[in-house]
């Protein structure tokens, strides 16, 4: 579609989607910005998407420009890049008390509300109920991999992060909001979120961001069991790098790994820690 209006009266999917190529949605495939951004509101998806391809998500597939409000996905999505419960990808967009309860399963950049993002964008009131299942890089409860500047308010994760470790596969990057996060020197905010649930990796997994490069995080908590099958759990933050603040977080969740693990972060770069803890003192 080009920007438009869409809302939940005569915009529901029931059906099930396949399709070869890219950009697939439950209710918009691709969405680009011409003059004014469009607005997705009050739309549901109740049927199982799949791309063969990648860009896919519950209601759309690809997005630019754009306000994604109350929307619900109650399907399975599964593709091979830039999977998400409402959006595969999307540039510069808001989205706003969404959720999503079905299963996503993805190679690269999966998430249970956004695969793939970057450059402005904006998500509060985000919940993930679902299980994210992902085979290799940058998968999280809420957004697979976030580039670029944005801000993340008030989500929370509910749902299993779990990255396939056997002898073909090595998944990596699992956060409990965010898998990979990256702010290519902007202002990359997350605040006053939390994850609850299990979060399962080869390599660097945290209750909140996997890999962070520069992004500030304020009031956020972690309950869940992290698990790294090699390197780098903590209840925060997996593994970091660039300069970045971390205040007013809470670990209470138990963490596992066989080697570099710690209570909030590990670290190879430059933090500014305020009133974080973790409680109680697994691990190190």
């Amino acid at each position: 579609i080009y920007p438009g209006f869409v809302n939940r009266e005569s915009h529901t999917n029931e059906i099930d989607i396949y399709a070869e190529g890219n950009s697939v949605g439950g209710i918009v495939g691709y969405s680009e910005y011409d003059s004014m951004p469009s607005t997705i509101e009050f739309c549901e998806n109740r049927g199982n998407i799949t791309s063969a391809d990648g860009n896919a998500g519950g209601i759309v597939g690809y997005i630019y420009e754009a306000q994604i409000v109350s929307c619900i996905n109650n399907g399975n999505i599964e593709a091979g890049y830039s999977t998400g419960g409402i959006i595969g990808c999307g540039d510069t967009i808001n989205i706003t008390d969404c959720t999503n309860y079905g299963s996503i399963i993805g190679f690269d950049n999966t998430g249970g509300i956004c695969g793939y993002t970057s450059w402005g964008t904006e998500l509060s009131g985000c919940i993930n109920n679902g299980l994210i299942t992902a085979y290799s890089y940058e998968f999280g409860g809420i957004i697979g991999y976030f580039e670029g500047n944005g801000r993340i308010s008030y989500c929370q994760n509910n749902g299993s992060v779990v990255g396939v470790v056997d002898d073909d596969y090595c998944a990596e990057d699992a956060g409990g909001i965010v898998g990979y996060a990256c702010s290519e020197g902007e202002e990359l905010i997350i605040e006053n979120s939390s994850n609850t649930a299990d979060i399962v990796s080869g390599n660097y997994a945290a209750g909140i961001v996997a890999y962070n490069d520069g992004t500030s995080i304020y009031h956020c908590t972690n309950s869940g069991r992290i698990t790294a099958e090699m390197d780098y759990a903590a209840g925060i933050i997996g593994y970091y790098c660039g300069e970045f603040y971390l205040e007013w977080c809470v670990n209470t969740g138990e963490i596992i790994a066989p080697s570099e693990y710690k209570q909030i972060a590990c670290y190879d770069g430059e933090a500014t820690v305020h009133d974080s803890n973790n409680t109680p003192p697994f691990g190190e």
